[in-house]
Formats: structure tokens, sequence, C-alpha cells
């Protein structure tokens, strides 16, 4: 069967291989937390006991906030998992005075976890500000470990990935269905890889193919059809907040923006590799200069990515500080896996990342020309990159301009110019007044 991977569904990986650092509290005190603790408190606990929000005058985003707790005492008393007012409320006990998270109980494992970390200590580690020590990888950019198989008694699991759900079908004292139909298999192939249904013939065919390979020939099919593209691709572009107007009062309409629609739509049909659909959306421009002349007019679209930066304001790149701080709040989550905001005011809380980064970052967009679409008070678009080589570009506009001076040649020819200047003269003090 055809490979692809569906672009906007996978995590995006950093590293790969190596033993999971952060495994043991014991020996490894700041991965563990790097890896366990402080992703959980970012997570469940910092929206309301943070520096926004303190409920009960508690906060959870540094160890001397933790240690000093709120109205009830001390949040954490290190080595004394009892002693802990923490360890007391995610237990989540009714007889306590206090169950937290309020809404939804912590995982079991998050539970172990936030204790084995107060047992040992309650370590946070000193490079717990955005920027890490280059030998102590963030939790973020950890490597995933391949966890060891389930044991599958029952042989009920198939794939690898099914030996997890065997697992928690057993903890949680569930039987699985019944295989599905292969009318049902159809369905869920067609709205999962195209987003429609499957016409009725399809399913007549499909029904009668006893091959035991018709489903994967389905799915190849699917694969191949434009309407994967469609369907996937439409992912991409809510991510990167795709639309066909400039956005704020305004909202002007961008014409040509379906061009950067079907770039992304192309490109996921034609599997495009991850890494270089980035680079393409980056720098298409740029590539641009060293491709193939078929190439150029695509790789300049790709680059609709930046473009698409919503327009503040009604007249010609106004606010231009905040048309790059969106180019940013979309650059961050999407392609780098980081919230980033947050870094325009400070350094980063919970990110590796300082205040300095994102200007660095914000640099970068600062030097690049942003087309501008129009808006209410400025009708008229400006700055919008050619679609063709500059050598070709300019070949045209050396053949428009020979075009105009044989033009006038003739019609010198017809009309005594001495006359036209004569005729015109008052047109031209009347404006000039």
């Amino acid at each position: 069967m055809k490979r692809r991977i569906a672009l906007f569904i996978g995590a995006w990986i950093l590293g790969a291989g190596g033993a999971a650092f952060g495994q043991d509290p014991a020996r490894d005190p700041d991965g563990f937390f790097e890896t366990r603790i402080r992703p959980l408190l970012a997570s469940r606990c910092v929206e309301c006991h943070g520096p926004v929000k303190a409920s009960g005058g508690l906060r959870l985003d540094s160890r001397e906030a933790v240690l000093k707790g709120g109205d009830s005492g001390p949040a954490v008393v290190p080595g004394d998992v009892a002693g802990s007012l923490l360890a007391i409320a995610i237990k989540h006990d009714e007889n306590e005075f206090v169950q937290m998270p309020p809404k939804q109980p912590l995982p079991a494992q998050a539970v172990a976890d936030l204790n084995a970390w107060i047992a040992a200590g309650a370590r946070w580690p000193a490079a717990a500000s955005a920027r890490i020590a280059p030998d102590k990888p963030h939790w973020a950019f950890a490597p995933l470990a391949a966890p060891a198989l389930p044991h599958d008694p029952a042989g009920w699991a198939q794939q690898p990935l099914d030996r997890f759900i065997a697992q928690a079908h057993r903890e949680q004292g569930v039987q699985p269905v019944g295989p599905a139909t292969k009318a049902a298999l159809l369905r869920r192939a067609y709205f999962d890889l195209i987003g429609l249904p499957p016409p009725v013939e399809r399913l007549e065919a499909f029904l009668a193919d006893e091959r035991p390979d018709a489903l994967a020939r389905v799915v190849d099919e699917l694969l191949a059809s434009p309407h994967y593209g469609e369907r996937w691709g439409r992912h991409w572009l809510d991510l990167v907040r795709y639309a066909d107007t400039a956005g704020d009062n305004s909202d002007y309409p961008i014409p040509q923006a379906y061009l950067y629609r079907d770039y992304c739509i192309d490109a996921l049909n034609a599997d495009v590799p991850y890494d270089r659909f980035l680079h393409e959306q980056l720098a298409g421009d740029i590539l641009a200069r060293q491709a193939p002349p078929e190439d150029y007019r695509r790789l300049v679209i790709a680059t609709g990515f930046i473009a698409q930066a919503k327009r503040i304001g009604t007249r010609e790149l106004e606010d231009m500080h905040l048309i790059i701080e969106d180019t940013l709040a979309t650059l961050g989550p999407v392609v780098l896996g980081l919230s980033i905001r947050c870094a325009r005011c400070h350094d980063h809380k919970y990110e590796p990342l300082t205040q300095r980064d994102y200007y660095a970052l914000y640099g970068f967009f600062a030097s690049t020309q942003y087309p501008f679409p129009g808006a209410e008070e400025v009708r008229k678009q400006t700055k919008f990159a050619p679609l063709i080589p500059p050598d070709e570009l300019q070949a045209r506009r050396d053949r428009r301009e020979a075009r105009i001076a044989r033009l006038k040649a003739e019609i010198a020819q017809h009309v005594d110019s001495a006359d036209v200047e004569e005729r015109i003269k008052p047109l031209r003090e009347e404006l000039a007044r």
C-alpha cells in the first residue's frame, strides 16, 4: 500500500532515538520535572493558579510560590507527600476539604508523578526560566520513547496499537465490539480520506470483491484522488487561518488568496515531504531564484503562508508591528509547536523562549515585503510579488515598451502633434489650477 503522511495530524518530532529522559525523579530530578511536572502544571493548573489568576491566593508557576502556598498554607512540603496540600487536593477524596482540579481529576499516572516529585524534594530547576542549559534537554524537545507493548492474552490485537486499546479495555472492564462490516469499513475509509460517502456502485463493487487486499486497494485509490488533498488540506488551512479576505475591520477581499489554497491542496496530493512543504512556505521566493523556471510560480505562491497574516487598519500596511505579531502568532504553534506570544512582552514562563528570541524572529519578518490587498480607504493592491521569473518579466516589459514606441510612431504619421498640443493646452492649464 502506498504510504503517505498526513502533514497535519502527526506530532512534530524534533528528535528520535535514545532512552527517554526524565523517567526517575531520584536519578534525574531536573529531567523528571521538565518532562512530567512542568507540562502538567502548565496544562492543568496554571490557568487558575498563575500570574493572571491566583485562585485562593495560590500560584503554581514557581517553586517559591508553591512553597509559599495560598490562603490555606504551603501547597508543597518537600519530601512530605502526606503533609502537602497539593498531594491531598489531587487525590479527589470526598472526605477532604478540597479536590483539584475541580472538574476532572488528574489521571492516575499524573497523580503518581506529582507525589513522586514531592517525595523526591520537589526540585524546580533554576533553568526553569525561558532559556535552558545546552546539556539539559527541554521537556518539549525530548525524544519520544517507544513504550513496551502490553500483553494481549486474548489475542484480540491485530496491530501493535491494538495492544494498548486492549489493555484499556481490560482496565475499564469494557468488551470490544465485533469486527466492522465491509460496508462500514468502506464508509469509514471514504469519509476519513476524502470526506465524502462512497457511491452506490463503488459499494457494490467492494462488497463483491473477495480479494484479501480489497480494502488496501480502496485506500490507495482514495489517496490518489484529488479529493484527498481537499479533505486534508483544510486542516492546514485552518491552522494558518486561511481566508479570502484580509481580516480586521475592513476585511477587504483578496482575489488571489485561492492560489495559496490550491498550493496546499496540490502539495498534499503530490505527497510533498513535510520539511520541504515548510521550507517553501517560509522561503519560497528565495528558493524560486535557484529553481527551474517552471517551479517559479508555485514557489512564490507558497509564501502565501506569510502573506495570509491579518492586515490591521484601513491604510497600506498600517500598524505593521501588529501584522508581524500575527505572523509570529501563527508560526509559533503551527510550525515550531510552541506558544510564542507571551515572549512579546517578557521571557516566556514555560517555553524555551526569551523576549530576545522573539524579537530575533520578529526581525526576519520585519525585513519581509508584505503585499497590501487593499482596504476601505485605499482600494488598490500594491507590493504583490510577480508570479513569473525576473528575466521573463523584464522581457515582457521590453516587448511592451517596444510595441508602445511603434504605435506612437504610427500615430505620429497621421496626427499633427502641434495641433493636438494646441487643443489640449487649455485643459492642462485648467487642471493645473
